[in-house]
């Protein structure tokens, strides 16, 4: 019998999160003085973090402020999927299942 796998990018496939992500960007730049509007946040997301913050703060970020900032957002982000939860995208536990 032969193996075979299924293989899938987890957000915007299995679930949205875009949601929890860009209200986590916003609340931690809005603490780093930077204000992060939406078009911005849209244009840059699914980009690595590193890449987004050099992006809003210019290449002159420290890899430390880029290792602050993104610990920060990470945890607000977990944080919050914690609290609210997260659901499955319509479709997806069917397939899930048949997996």
């Amino acid at each position: 019998m032969m193996e075979r796998a299924a293989l899938w990018d987890l957000d915007g496939t299995l679930l949205d999160s875009a949601e929890f992500h860009w209200i986590s960007w916003q609340e931690v730049l809005l603490a780093e003085n930077f204000e992060l509007s939406r078009e911005r946040f849209l244009a840059s997301f699914g980009m690595r973090n590193d890449a987004i913050l050099r992006d809003y703060f210019g290449e002159d970020i420290s890899t430390k402020d880029i290792a602050r900032i993104t610990d920060a957002k990470e945890e607000k982000y977990r944080e919050m999927v914690r609290e609210a939860g997260i659901e499955l995208l319509p479709g997806v536990l069917f397939w899930l299942e048949k997996l």
